[in-house]
């Protein structure tokens, strides 16, 4: 899971990139958090065609809508 950034400069795309690694050497899902509002929209858009972009199948690439608090599977999350 990655928070969603507007993916607007070179630095957020970096801030992007960190994940790559683990992203490709795992077949799980990626799930983009999408912050309430327009902006949070467009954020996890651009976060999901960089991702995309950067050779990430799309059948892996989620957006949740509405942010973390509508993560539906509370038994996979952890409590800290």
């Amino acid at each position: 899971m990655t928070n969603a950034y507007s993916v607007k400069s070179v630095e957020q795309q970096d801030m992007l990139d960190t994940a790559l690694p683990a992203i490709k050497s795992s077949d799980r899902a990626v799930v983009i958090i999408h912050a309430p509002g327009k902006m949070g929209r467009i954020g996890a858009g651009n976060a999901y065609e960089h991702f995309r972009s950067r050779g990430v199948a799309e059948r892996r690439l989620f957006i949740l809508n509405g942010g973390i608090d509508n993560w539906p599977y509370e038994n996979l999350t952890e409590k800290k």
